[in-house]
């Protein structure tokens, strides 16, 4: 049969953009590396679990991370070259088993994933033997308490083909901001990581939102956290602190810089040094123009100072007054019917003393409110202390009753005033003031809804997540140079047909996603190719359908 002239002219094209782009068909799936014995991951052999460097096949050490079978709000760990096989726990040990179907096998197959047990990474709880992980003991994996051997059962997430199951997502120290009417949180991650999440909808901070990775840092600096991210013209400039490994310094506070508000930030140089001001707890910076703020309550408080030499280092350092039970976590931003705010962290992050406090000021004196009240606070184990606000949302640590995992919620601030606030926190003298209170509702403050996680943003990569497509849609993921109206996204089969066009308003400099609907995109094999509104090709690349 002959094809028409125009599919001549796709199937052209798609070999022109499938050797440009690749042709990575296999599936975007995890491997877990071991805590304590860098380069083994998890694996099977033989069916038996284990870890063990240097896989071979390479697929052994691959696994989908799925809803749990027995519950769909815990996980289950699926073999890529054994489809339909998962890791189970059998008389205490890890066994890569066919799905029988049975009520047992699915509770044993069922796992909670945790926070790293010792600091960082990810654990896998027993979803039917509570307080029993994986853990590896000689080489082998078994279901057990990992008793005074925490980092036996920590493994690190490292993604295969770009993206990341969303279900395992962990942020803190969110920092809400909105550059030319578009929203993100910068947030702490695992690893040394800073990630920017964006919503798919600007008028929808509860719809969908995806992560790239903003910053990973350098060598030398280690514990990086609490990310402040402003835009100067056409600069962004991202100030986070860290602990220098090449001195004998604790924290210091540094900037990084990008062009590009979702990734690339790189450069980072030194803005406060450990012991300015006479602050020794130099965290957890906050920007206010040509201001920064400053300090944790182990160094004696909060600290503020200039920036100088184009917001690369600081002078005229001082104390900040006013701030009642303050902790950490300085943020200036702006209420409707308030003004300026600083809210700040009072307790700490790791027990029920955690929340959130606000004041009234500027520069260097501020008087106390009260407590950012949260209603459904209980929900959430009080832990919401680091918060951040634009255009009336806040952004605030989120840690779920039964979890550990720390993720970040959002909500919308209203004022309320003329009533005593409730004593949440025992001993807090600022806990019964009467005055105005900011409250978040409670049918407003939910957790950010991430669902796809593309890592590292090369500037000439293109990704599509996950991969092969399975569900009910899918997202794709790409750099472009220059801003543009539109983006047209075609989807074309093997025989060059074009099956599906989507038009998608807005292309920003930068990382750009957008969420696609399968529908209509039968099991198969497919060429997708994006262009902008001037016919400047973006991208593309293939995908499996299942």
């Amino acid at each position: 049969m002959k094809l028409k002239k125009l599919q001549i002219r796709i199937i052209v094209i798609m070999m022109i953009v499938m050797g440009a782009f690749g042709a990575d068909l296999h599936a975007q799936t995890t491997r877990f590396e071991s805590h304590n014995f860098p380069g083994n991951y998890i694996r099977h052999a033989y069916s038996r679990g284990r870890i063990d460097a240097n896989v071979s096949p390479f697929q052994d050490s691959e696994f989908r991370i799925v809803p749990g079978l027995a519950n769909g709000a815990a996980i289950s760990l699926e073999s890529v070259n054994f489809p339909g096989s998962f890791l189970r726990h059998k008389n205490g040990e890890i066994w890569l088993e066919p799905n029988d179907g049975s009520g047992i096998f699915h509770q044993d197959a069922t796992w909670w994933m945790r926070s790293g047990l010792a600091g960082g990474g990810v654990s896998f709880e027993s979803y039917n033997f509570w307080g029993n992980y994986i853990r590896h003991r000689n080489g082998l994996l078994y279901s057990e308490s990992p008793g005074g051997l925490p980092a036996d059962a920590t493994f690190h997430e490292r993604p295969v083909g770009g993206g990341a199951m969303v279900d395992a997502f962990e942020g803190a120290d969110p920092e809400i901001t909105n550059f030319d009417g578009n929203y993100r949180i910068y947030v702490t991650n695992q690893g040394g990581v800073i990630r920017c999440m964006r919503p798919y909808d600007n008028n929808n901070l509860k719809g969908s939102w995806y992560a790239t990775t903003a910053f990973t840092m350098p060598p030398h600096l280690i514990n990086g956290w609490a990310p402040a991210v402003v835009k100067v013209g056409s600069e962004y400039r991202m100030y986070f602190n860290a602990i220098d490994t090449r001195g004998p310094d604790d924290n210091n506070i540094y900037v990084a810089f990008s062009n590009n508000p979702n990734s690339g930030f790189a450069n980072e140089v030194e803005v406060v040094h450990d012991g300015a001001g006479g602050c020794t707890d130099v965290i957890d910076a906050g920007i206010d123009g040509n201001i920064i703020y400053y300090g944790g309550s182990v160094g004696g408080g909060a600290f503020m100072a200039d920036l100088t030499n184009n917001g690369r280092s600081s002078a005229n350092h001082r104390m900040v007054n006013g701030l009642t039970n303050y902790s950490e976590a300085p943020f200036v931003g702006y209420v409707t019917g308030v003004g300026k705010v600083m809210l700040y962290a009072r307790g700490f992050y790791y027990n029920d003393s955690y929340g959130t406090n606000w004041a009234t000021g500027d520069g260097q004196n501020w008087t106390y409110q009260g407590q950012v009240n949260f209603p459904n606070a209980d929900q959430y184990l009080f832990r919401l202390g680091h918060a951040s606000t634009v255009n009336d949302y806040i952004a605030v640590n989120s840690n779920r009753a039964g979890t550990p995992v720390r993720r970040i919620a959002i909500g919308q601030l209203s004022l309320q005033g003329g009533y005593l606030e409730g004593n949440r926190v025992s001993g807090d003298p600022g806990a019964d003031t009467e005055g105005m209170v900011l409250t978040v509702v409670i049918e407003d403050l939910t957790d950010v809804n991430v669902v796809a996680d593309f890592g590292e943003m090369k500037p000439s990569d293109f990704k599509i997540y996950p991969n092969p497509v399975q569900g009910t849609e899918f997202f794709i993921a790409f750099n472009a140079r220059e801003v543009a109206t539109s983006a047209q996204i075609d989807i074309y089969d093997l025989s060059g047909a074009l099956v599906l066009q989507v038009i998608k308003e807005n292309v920003e400099m930068g990382v750009n996603s957008y969420q696609l609907d399968r529908s209509g995109l039968r099991a198969g094999q497919y060429m997708l190719r994006v262009t902008n509104d001037r016919g400047q090709l973006l991208g593309g690349d293939t995908f499996i359908v299942k």
